[in-house]
């Protein structure tokens, strides 16, 4: 089954403006299965919501909020119960790395969250980095830049940076939600502008992160993807209409070069073999976005 869910939000655990309940509750009447509660430094306790057999999972977790070089570094932990340790380094690299390590140590699983927020860092400090395997490639809060600018690159390009480089990174888009009560509109965080969509046997904690684990999802703003697929040797994404949208999809290789561009619904690209790996990003007529993860070739 397909599920969807927001891997990073805040309660007033750290610097959201709502509780626990009212934060899960705006998820739960727009119909998404699972949340993330990644407070700053912090694990919200979700085990009340969860008893009460609602129809939203509640996932806990940590974003683990350092600073190295004078620059933001965080990174989430998806699933830990227990706040992560809080390492120190003098670098932005080995900072990263220990805050990787330490939301494994805890029982989670790490995402690599908005590297453009406040331009913290970008792929050369992720290049050594094991054992994260998430990152944020759209992040709907204020400052992430995640589009770059003035000649510092967008977070979907340092993706494809690392994909070139073969490591097997998996795209996110988030919402980083803080802002449920006041004004809609100014330097706020607001909920449901990004999300992911996971194929998971079950509805359980377990389910999702392993999904996620292993980059059985796909990342949106908008778009949903009925199936992704690979028939016949071609990798066929499936797109559910909505209204009268039109779609676009750009099929994408080694280093984000687009290696082909298709219209309608149900989209295909068969390999040559010398791509590296195949990805696809999908454009709706009405401003929306989905990227499916890379599939390496051999």
């Amino acid at each position: 089954m397909w599920l969807k869910g927001n891997t990073h939000a805040h309660t007033n655990n750290s610097d959201g403006d709502a509780p626990l309940e009212e934060v899960a509750g705006w998820y739960q009447a727009r119909g998404y299965d699972f949340l993330a509660i990644t407070d700053h430094n912090a694990v919200t306790d979700v085990t009340a919501w969860n008893r009460a057999d609602h129809s939203l999972l509640l996932i806990p977790g940590c974003e683990i909020s350092l600073f190295a070089e004078g620059k933001p570094v965080h990174v989430n932990s998806l699933g830990s119960a227990a706040r992560s340790e809080l390492p120190r380094e003098e670098t932005v690299s080995l900072l990263l790395q220990r805050e990787v390590e330490a939301a494994r140590a805890a029982g989670g699983i790490p995402q690599v969250n908005h590297p453009n927020y406040r331009w913290a860092f970008g792929d050369a400090e992720m290049r050594a980095v094991r054992g994260a395997y998430l990152l944020e490639i759209l992040n709907t809060s204020t400052e992430s830049n995640n589009f770059g600018g003035d000649g510092r690159p967008g977070v979907e390009e340092m993706w494809d940076r690392l994909l070139e480089r073969g490591q097997r990174v998996w795209a996110v888009a988030a919402d980083d939600a803080h802002h449920f009560r006041g004004d809609c509109w100014g330097h706020r965080s607001l909920p449901g502008g990004a999300w992911v969509v996971v194929r998971a046997r079950e509805k359980t904690a377990a389910a999702v992160l392993g999904a996620l684990e292993r980059g059985d999802f796909y990342a949106s703003t908008e778009v949903t993807l009925r199936e992704i697929e690979f028939r016949d040797g071609a990798i066929v994404v499936h797109i559910a209409p909505e209204h009268n949208y039109r779609y676009t999809t750009h099929f994408i290789g080694s280093g984000g070069g687009i290696l082909a561009t298709v219209g309608g619904l149900d989209p295909a690209y068969r390999p040559r073999g010398d791509e590296g790996y195949v990805r696809a990003r999908v454009y709706s007529s009405n401003g929306g976005v989905a990227w499916t993860q890379p599939h390496f070739l051999p």
